[in-house]
C-alpha cells in the first residue's frame, strides 16, 4: 500500500506499509523534506481502562521511547483517545537496501513495542506504587 498525504508541515510524506496487532495500529511512511528522504514509525493507541487511573501511562512510555506527539495524523481518520498519533523518525532513507531493513524493523516492531510498553508500564507502576512516581 502507497498513498501521497501532506505530511509534516506542508511536506510531503508517503505511505509505505500500515499494520496492527491489538491495541497498536502503525504506518511505515517516507517523509520528502525537499532537502531529504526521512522513515517515519507513526502509532496509534486505543486506551486501556487500567491505565487511566495510573500517572504513567501508554503514551509516556512511548515518549519515554522517543516517540512525539502528532494531534493531527494523516494516516488514522479519526483522533485517538490520546490526542492523535505518535511518531519517531528511523532513519534517512539512502537506497533499496535502506527501505527494505525499515521495512523488516516496521514488521518486527508491533509486537515489541507493545512487550516494551508492557514492561514500561509495570516498572512505573511500581515505582508509583513504593511511593517514587516517575511524574
Amino acid at each position: 500500500m502507497s498513498s501521497q498525504t501532506e505530511g509534516h508541515i506542508g511536506q510531503s510524506d508517503q505511505e509505505l506499509k500500515r499494520a496492527s496487532q491489538g491495541r497498536i495500529e502503525a504506518v511505515l511512511s517516507l517523509l520528502d523534506t525537499g532537502e531529504r528522504q526521512i522513515y517515519v514509525l507513526h502509532v496509534r493507541l486505543l486506551p486501556q481502562a487500567r491505565t487511566l487511573r495510573r500517572r504513567f501511562r501508554e503514551v509516556d512510555a512511548l515518549r519515554l521511547m522517543g516517540f512525539t506527539p502528532r494531534p493531527e495524523c494523516p494516516y488514522f481518520p479519526y483522533q485517538c483517545f490520546y490526542a492523535g498519533c505518535y511518531y519517531r523518525e528511523l532513519g534517512e532513507a539512502h537506497d533499496d537496501a535502506t527501505r527494505q531493513r525499515f521495512e523488516e524493523i516496521f514488521d518486527k516492531s508491533l509486537e515489541s513495542l507493545a512487550e516494551a510498553i508492557e514492561h514500561i508500564l509495570a516498572g512505573a507502576w511500581l515505582a508509583e506504587e513504593i511511593g517514587l512516581p516517575l511524574k
